[in-house]
């Protein structure tokens, strides 16, 4: 089994904070399984809210890896805001990844069909419709190998993952800690579903992170990608690996 990440350059939201997007490739036997989507090369979001560079870079960093979207078997959504998600998308509205299950939790499905935009929610429903959407009932295991975790916090449905190899844990929490600076500090007001549960989340993976040595990944930071946890005081730091 083997990770990469994948970059999809970088957007500016609402608060003029700068991020990074970073999505995760995972193959293993005849899989290849991709953890979120990004952005993708279309306009199918709030433009007057978000400021995105074009082009974006998924399918690139996917050739990169002797890949192309025909690869792709599976794709896991952390949640359907569109910097985890658009990127399932051409610029025309179409699936891109046409071979792929698309994994989802039931309960951001629900979420997402009372609350997103009607271009967005037209994108999903065609993919749907094609059968080629799986969701999720609460926490489960993929292939026996990858463990996805419905908690909530940033959104009502939000999954995040967990991967063994070789007894090296690697946990891609997504929104919950989306940057380096997220790990002492919460999201902006307004991201997070339920800001509590979020913070509680937090905490449980750093505590985690510390307890198995696991390998955290930082969906939303430029530098800083991946890193081990430890506690300094009571703060919590990267280390280099």
């Amino acid at each position: 089994m083997k990770i990469h990440i994948l970059t999809d350059g970088e957007f500016t939201g609402y608060d003029s904070v700068r991020l990074s997007v970073n999505c995760y490739l995972i193959s293993y036997a005849d899989q290849n399984i991709l953890i979120d989507t990004g952005i993708g090369n279309n306009s199918f979001f709030d433009t007057d809210k978000y400021s995105v560079k074009y082009p974006r870079k998924l399918l690139t960093s996917i050739k990169d890896h002797g890949l192309g979207p025909e690869n792709i078997t599976k794709i896991i959504y952390t949640h359907l805001h569109f910097d985890h998600s658009n990127g399932s998308f051409d610029s025309d509205g179409k699936c891109i990844f046409k071979n792929a299950k698309h994994l989802i939790q039931e309960t951001e499905w629900m979420r997402f069909l009372n609350c997103d935009s009607d271009i967005r929610k037209n994108l999903f429903l065609n993919l749907y419709e094609s059968g080629n959407m799986e969701l999720i009932h609460g926490s489960a295991c993929i292939d026996g190998k990858i463990k996805l975790i419905l908690c909530g916090g940033h959104t009502e449905g939000f999954q995040y993952a967990k991967v063994n190899i070789n007894g090296q844990e690697h946990i891609f929490a997504g929104d919950i800690i989306p940057t380096v600076w997220h790990i002492n500090n919460g999201n902006s007001p307004g991201i997070d579903h339920d800001i509590e549960k979020t913070f509680e989340i937090k905490r449980e993976i750093l505590e985690s992170c510390i307890s198995n040595k696991s390998l955290l990944y930082f969906q939303h930071s430029s530098m800083t990608r991946s890193s081990r946890i430890v506690r300094y005081g009571e703060r919590f730091k990267t280390i280099k690996i």
